[in-house]
């Protein structure tokens, strides 16, 4: 359904408290998200998408600590070709870098520059004779 719902699980997992709720569809996405990962920080979220239409093919959601509701943007570049994009992860030693991987054979390294922009860089096309997961 495109909407992004944060939980506060309470010890033992036995409660949970619903922190916020925020739609992710709008006229620029109309699909929903494959893959999430939260940046290093933990103050947003990051999610993948399709690559089969015109798209974004990642969001960033932030979150504001105390407040109900977060705000959504999507990344500009579309370096993935076709397919879904199955995984997104950040790497362990570099909190400005994170990549993808999708039925399209493909990896990429995403960068954050000095602008604050996330710009993409393949790592690898067609290496791969199947789709890339995980």
């Amino acid at each position: 359904d495109g909407v992004v719902r944060l939980w506060e699980v309470h010890s033992r997992g036995l409660t949970a408290n619903l922190l916020s709720t925020t739609d992710c569809a709008t006229e620029e996405q109309k699909r929903w998200p494959e893959d999430i990962a939260w940046h290093p920080d933990g103050k947003s979220l990051f999610s993948v998408y399709s690559a089969d239409s015109q798209d974004s093919q990642v969001s960033v959601t932030k979150f504001k600590e105390g407040e109900r509701s977060a705000q959504v943007s999507f990344l500009e570049d579309k370096p993935h070709v076709k397919g879904a994009i199955n995984s997104i992860v950040f790497l362990p030693w570099e909190n400005t870098c994170f990549a993808t991987a999708g039925t399209d054979h493909s990896v990429m390294i995403w960068s954050e520059n000095v602008e604050k922009k996330w710009k993409p860089e393949a790592l690898h096309k067609n290496f791969h004779t199947s789709a890339v997961m995980g």
